[in-house]
């Protein structure tokens, strides 16, 4: 036999029940069966009855002779000197028939080899119950070798896994007090010095638990074995191979490993110096110094995000703008080809606001990721904390943009989570007010914007006389009703950012001024378009409007009856509502005439909007109208209709951000087929200032161009489905058609002059 087959041999000891020994009778121990063969004994499970457990029964090979026994006997000796929690203890050693007898505390069935082997499958096994086990094996060969004791076959099979996870290094028969081993190791765990045939030491016992730790920490083969691969060829393949690579592994571990499995046997750490880099790593210490590395790394690409979010955020506000004056250049019906700016400045925006939305969430998990790495009192912890703080707070505000109040209420949290103080004053201190009010003896009730059943409804909080100096409120939607002898109450609704100081004067007029079903919207400033639901809506902005005046209702038809009967038959006759040919031309009146009035057809309520005019009919009634008031009288701009919709903070409907069918006239208001209803008959469709019917009923001609030929309408009809009654919906009509779900109402920017 060679020298190389001899090795081989070596590593693979003893053949399979060729010359097993009989178990002794006179053990007092009941056999049940053969747990393992080794090159010298065979090791039986069996019971003993009198201490009632189950014991390893080490019994010496026949055909071994007296080296058989020795060497038995060698081992428990040594296990008795090595007394290690993680070395099974002896029980008793004796003799019998010519064999060497030892009873050993039963090795667990489980072995680290199993347990490798199913984690590979799936089942979990934590990396600290894994390090554990390195731990108590890496303990227990320091302890060995300290005693001149080298083990040699360390390997996943030698280590037992008991049913709390504690680990015992098995099998020391290998080992040799005078001589270093004289038994090679498992061949996918031997030291590459070991495979060309040196005697092992403890440098390749500690080569052997770096190929244990790599196997337990990356849960991969260290030496795979290809398929029907012979075991000569396996040995010589690995035998100058480099060792697995490492990049699986955290620079803790790497390390750890690397040094171990050095092919250099001088760079390999001792067993006791692997033993402490292991409980540094299983303990933490080397963990918390390797994170408060990575948290320090952290922080500053949280902090460089955090920047990067900042400036994107500018260049939104920016390119938004662009965006807009495109859109004012670019009618809908142009061509493609011209349209090409706008769609480049939209395709922009979109692409900054996906860039400031990867900021935000890597700023974010960087900076969360600090706090779970940097110890308590590391600097870097209190710089996450403000950069979560910022960041929040900034995905607080854009949420309150967006009226997304679930997400503000989340964001806000966090900000409290986070905050150090910078922005709890914002949160929890008032905003200021300063009114003035143009009129003596006025008194100011505080009406605070709180959500009732779907419905906002102002709640008061208190009453003062005016003027209001440095009067501190909440931050958000309040609404002032202001009274003063011998004026109409004024309904003055306003929003307030946090630690703002709104400073504002308010005119009061006369029920005369104000005119017969009117209503006096004062100057001031709201918040305009931005519903993400709506359609068409402008940009959000906070415009500011001078006070105008405008009617509380729809032009009805009523009032439409009481125009044309004031004028004669022939002026009139145009402007009877009616049906609308091609182009606008008037193929049928809906209204007929006597000889004296016009009268309404069957089914036609006078309290209808009116409808079924174009805007040179609304234009000559504006004109009549203004001559009985004595004021002109217009279209209302669109600003001057969604202030008077919407209030001051932007809610999405007349009576907040909630849709229900009963709440206005749409399609699904009440059964059978939809029709126009008498105006005033929703009293939720009734704004902050009193107008009604804004949401439902009918569509509303403003004055605004929307594009070429057509003017802006507003609001929505009894016929339309719950999103198209949003207030911020945007539509274009061409004004000299007639339709039947198009009505108006007039505005005046001069009060009624009083009577002389």
């Amino acid at each position: 036999m060679s020298d190389f087959e001899s090795l081989l041999e070596q590593m693979v000891p003893g053949g399979a029940g060729q010359d097993d020994p009989v178990f002794p009778r006179g053990l007092d121990l009941q056999p049940r069966g053969i747990l393992g063969r080794g090159g010298d004994g065979v090791v039986f499970r069996a019971y003993d009855p009198i201490l009632d457990r189950e014991v390893a029964v080490k019994i010496s090979r026949p055909g071994g002779g007296a080296r058989a026994r020795e060497a038995l006997l060698y081992e428990a000796r040594l296990t008795v000197k090595i007394r290690h929690p993680a070395v099974l203890p002896v029980h008793r050693v004796t003799a019998s028939d010519g064999q060497m007898v030892v009873v050993f505390a039963l090795a667990p069935a489980r072995t680290v080899q199993d347990a490798l082997h199913d984690a590979r499958r799936g089942t979990e096994w934590r990396l600290d119950a894994r390090l554990s086990a390195l731990s108590a094996c890496t303990s227990a060969l320091a302890r060995a070798h300290s005693l001149g004791v080298v083990h040699g076959d360390v390997h996943p099979g030698n280590v037992g896994l008991g049913n709390n996870g504690e680990a015992y290094l098995l099998d020391w028969s290998g080992t040799d007090l005078h001589a270093a081993g004289t038994v090679s190791g498992h061949v996918g765990f031997a030291a590459p010095e070991r495979l060309k045939g040196d005697v092992a030491d403890r440098a390749s016992d500690v080569y052997a638990l770096g190929a244990l730790a790599f196997e337990l920490c990356t849960l991969k083969l260290f030496r795979p074995r290809r398929t029907g691969e012979p075991l000569a060829e396996y040995v010589d393949r690995w035998r100058d191979a480099a060792p697995p690579h490492l990049g699986d592994l955290s620079t803790v571990m790497a390390a750890l490993v690397g040094n171990a499995l050095d092919s250099n046997i001088e760079n390999r750490p001792s067993a006791a110096a692997f033993l402490e880099q292991v409980e540094a790593l299983r303990t933490g210490r080397s963990t918390r110094e390797r994170r408060s590395k990575e948290a320090t790394q952290l922080i500053g690409h949280s902090r460089g995000r955090l920047h990067r979010y900042i400036q994107l955020s500018k260049r939104i506000v920016q390119e938004q703008t662009v965006v807009t004056v495109q859109r004012s250049k670019v009618p809908g019906h142009a061509p493609v080809a011209q349209k090409s700016g706008l769609w480049a400045a939209e395709d922009r925006v979109h692409q900054l606001r996906i860039q400031r939305s990867s900021a935000w969430v890597d700023s974010t998990e960087a900076a969360t990721r600090v706090l779970t790495l940097a110890p308590q009192g590391h600097p870097s912890r209190q710089e996450a904390s403000r950069v979560l703080a910022r960041m929040w707070w900034e995905r607080m505000l854009e949420s309150e943009q967006d009226r997304n109040d679930v997400d503000a209420i989340v964001a806000e949290r966090w900000v409290r989570t986070h905050d150090d103080g910078t922005y709890i004053r914002a949160l929890e201190n008032a905003a200021t007010l300063d009114l003035d009010v143009e009129a003596s003896g006025a008194t100011v009730r505080l009406l605070r914007i709180e959500t009732q059943r779907r419905i906002q409804v102002p709640v008061l909080q208190r009453t003062q006389a005016a003027p209001l100096i440095q009067c501190p409120l909440e931050p958000g939607s309040w609404l002032l009703q202001i009274d003063a002898p011998g004026k109409s109450t004024t309904q003055f609704p306003l929003f307030l950012d946090r630690l703002e100081q709104h400073r504002v004067s308010i005119r009061m007029f006369s029920e005369q001024e104000t005119g017969e079903g009117g209503i006096h919207i004062p100057a001031g400033r709201f918040k305009m378009g931005g519903d993400p639901r709506a359609r068409q809506p402008l940009d959000p902005c906070e415009p500011w409007l001078p006070d105008f005046f405008i009617q509380r209702t729809c032009v009805t038809v009523a009032d439409w009856l009481a125009f044309l009967n004031d004028l004669s038959v022939e002026e009139a006759a145009p402007r009877v509502p009616g049906e609308a040919g091609l182009f606008g031309a008037s193929t049928q009146r809906y209204w007929s005439h006597d000889g004296q009035r016009w009268h309404l057809p069957p089914g036609w309520d006078p309290q209808w909007p009116i409808f079924s005019v174009d805007l040179s009919d609304i234009q000559i009634y504006a004109t009549w109208r203004s001559q009985k008031e004595g004021r002109t009288v217009r279209l209302p701009t669109e600003e001057e209709w969604e202030k008077t919709a919407r209030g001051a903070d932007g809610r999405a409907f007349p009576w907040g951000d909630f849709f229900d069918p009963t709440f206005a006239h749409m399609r699904e208001s009440k059964p059978g087929s939809p029709q126009p209803h008498a105006v005033a008959r929703y009293p939720v469709d009734t704004s902050i200032y009193g107008c009604h019917d804004m949401a439902g009923g009918m569509r509303e001609l403003t004055s605004t161009y929307f594009d070429e030929g057509q003017l802006v309408i507003r609001g929505g009809t009894w016929g339309d489905d719950g999103d198209d009654l949003r207030c911020a919906n945007r539509a274009g009509l061409q004004p000299t058609f007639r339709y039947g779900f198009i009505s108006f109402r007039l505005v005046a920017d001069e009060p009624c002059p009083r009577a002389k």
